[in-house]
């Protein structure tokens, strides 16, 4: 698997798409305190290397870490030969590569990527990325990173191949997740273009930072000097009035996100900085509260017992471990014939506001509902 790192990586290309600043300061950070690499990215990397192992390798001789890893690594297998099968049926020269690097420097200097698995039939390239991550889902519609892949994968292979075609995949198995979306590529060469300016900012670093949702993995996420103004110093947006208007209330209330995942941010960056023994002027370590927990089970029960309690006393009543409990028992297709069964009740949980520019579906309240809010939304009309 290639190991050398762009610094306008297509796995990042959101963010420093979004703010060009970000590239060259996370280049700094990594530089003085390392990449930030914990035990998920560790996970990550690792599932990707049994995934890539799996197509020159028999799997059923493979070694897993656990076997959630290998249900993944199994699941992301079968969808890709699956796919490769299918295009073969169509034409005999289908073409299948994995784990290839993948040059994009075409539109973004010195940028490029790995594709974990690259098909090309019949004018088409399609483009498969390993999600190993759980924890947020990731959609190929539009997707940056998947998006400079297919650029890099177009001129990659556009010397053997009439490419007219590019289709891009998400396969994220934690999540059940499968998510495609397709392109031409007179279409997809047009958006390469049209972020070429970005890019040379983002490569030089000649840019204002601009602070926003696609700081959440930034290296600099809990340092950065213009999220730390932009989320806290909310005086700059005061009026000359006492009561916001209801268009004041959107901007104020997505910094008032902003600032809940920074300050969270922070506090995680200082205690993992101070625990690795980095000195900030200002703060201490505090020591860990003790708790209690029984140090034998059996002796706590013989011991209860000798002084007279009945087992029932002593003893919770019987219970079924949690829904969560269960996915990690069951794995993923072992929860999904669970569910199919007809042994999961969902039900609705609260209702809460986003933003606007959110791409989950908007929720529209019943009519009785909205009733009842009617008085207000007359009343706040005037805005002061």
């Amino acid at each position: 698997m290639p190991e050398e790192h762009a610094l306008l990586s297509a796995s990042a290309a959101k963010r420093w798409m979004s703010c060009p600043a970000s590239a060259r300061i996370e280049e700094l950070l990594r530089g003085q305190f390392g990449d930030g690499e914990n035990k998920y990215s560790q996970e990550g990397t690792t599932a990707h290397e049994l995934a890539a192992r799996s197509f020159v390798e028999d799997i059923s001789k493979m070694l897993f870490p656990n076997e959630e890893m290998k249900e993944c690594v199994i699941a992301y297998h079968d969808y890709v030969m699956q796919i490769y099968q299918d295009c073969l049926a169509k034409d005999q020269f289908t073409s299948k590569f994995h784990e290839v690097k993948l040059n994009y420097s075409k539109y973004i200097p010195d940028g490029f990527g790995t594709g974990d698995t690259v098909i090309i039939s019949l004018g088409k390239i399609i483009i498969i990325d390993f999600k190993y991550g759980a924890g947020v889902e990731v959609s190929a519609v539009e997707n940056h990173q998947m998006k400079l892949y297919g650029l890099g994968g177009i001129d990659t292979y556009d010397f053997m191949y009439d490419i007219t075609d590019v289709e891009l995949h998400i396969f994220q198995p934690r999540m059940s997740n499968i998510s495609s979306w397709g392109i031409t590529r007179p279409q997809l060469e047009e958006w390469g273009n049209s972020i070429k300016e970005v890019g040379i900012k983002a490569f030089t670093g000649d840019a204002e930072c601009n602070p926003g949702e696609h700081c959440q993995f930034c290296l600099a996420r809990g340092l950065c000097r213009a999220r730390a103004n932009y989320v806290l110093d909310l005086q700059k947006d005061q009026k000359d009035f006492q009561v916001l208007n209801l268009e004041e209330i959107a901007p104020i209330y997505e910094k008032a996100l902003q600032a809940e995942s920074y300050i969270k941010q922070l506090k995680a960056w200082c205690l993992e900085k101070m625990m690795s023994g980095v000195k900030i002027p200002g703060l201490k370590l505090k020591a860990p509260r003790l708790t209690s927990a029984y140090s034998d089970q059996e002796a706590v029960e013989q011991y209860l017992r000798s002084k007279g309690y009945a087992d029932a006393v002593i003893h919770k009543p019987r219970e079924l471990i949690t829904l969560t409990e269960l996915k990690k028992l069951l794995k993923t297709a072992g929860y999904r014939e669970f569910e199919a069964a007809g042994l999961v009740v969902k039900t609705e949980g609260n209702v809460s506001v986003v933003l606007a520019s959110d791409p989950v579906p908007e929720y529209e309240p019943k009519e009785a509902i909205l009733a009842e809010f009617e008085p207000v939304n007359n009343n706040a009309k005037g805005g002061k």
